[in-house]
Order: C-alpha cells, then structure tokens, then sequence
C-alpha cells in the first residue's frame, strides 16, 4: 500500500515561512498525480499561522516536495504544527505494456486502470 508522510522537522525561513515535504511509499506500479498539503500551528491566543500547499510534478518516487508558491497566512515560529496531506495516484492498467504512453491512463480511472486517494497526518516540529 502507498503511503506519504511529512519530514519530522520542517525549516521555517527567515520570513516565517515553510516548505513542506517528506518520504513517498508508493507501489511499483503507481504513479503519483497530484498532493496536496496543509500545516498549521495554533497559537495559545486562538490565532494561527497555516500553509496550503501543493505538488503535480515527481521528479523521484522517494519523496515530495511542494511548490514554492504555496500559500501562507501568519508567521510560523519554532516548535510543534499539524500537518496532514492527500495524495491522489494512479496504477497502471491491467495488461499495459511497458513504454506505452501514460496518456492512455484516465484522471478518474476505471476498475482496470484505478484512481487512488491517501489521506494522513501527523504532529511534526517547526525549527
């Protein structure tokens, strides 16, 4: 079964900002089509700092990086967030020939040729 998860510590730069991130498990026959993420840190006075964020280009299988222009509202600060992110992927079709052209895989997808949605989260540390 695929899966994601974020880095255990994000980097915030020097205008509060993050860059999320993290390992991919996906099976050998899988390929990932689009993530999307969202971080945010709440703050003991009810405000917080958050980032949405996506991907829809995978240059390697081990891991994601989003976009740099995801979006941000407040400044994050060191220590802990909540992160979560869906990550939508597609298994080749049943019978489908190695060097075939990926545009014969469908957004949607069918029984043979499936769409896939993960979902997680997980409590990571902002330095």
């Amino acid at each position: 079964m695929s899966n994601g998860q974020f880095r255990d510590v994000l980097n915030i730069d020097g205008n509060g900002r993050i860059t999320p991130s993290g390992p991919l498990q996906l099976d050998a026959d899988e390929e990932v089509i689009r993530l999307f993420a969202w971080v945010i840190q709440a703050r003991a006075d009810g405000t917080a700092a958050i980032c949405v964020a996506f991907q829809e280009d995978f240059p390697t299988r081990e891991e994601w990086t989003a976009r740099a222009d995801a979006v941000h509202e407040g400044v994050f600060k060191a220590g802990q967030a909540f992160a979560m992110a869906v990550m939508v992927s597609r298994r080749r079709r049943v019978g489908r020939e190695a060097g075939e052209p990926s545009s014969r895989w469908r957004l949607l997808g069918t029984p043979e040729d499936p769409t896939r949605a993960y979902w997680w989260s997980e409590m990571i540390i902002l330095a």
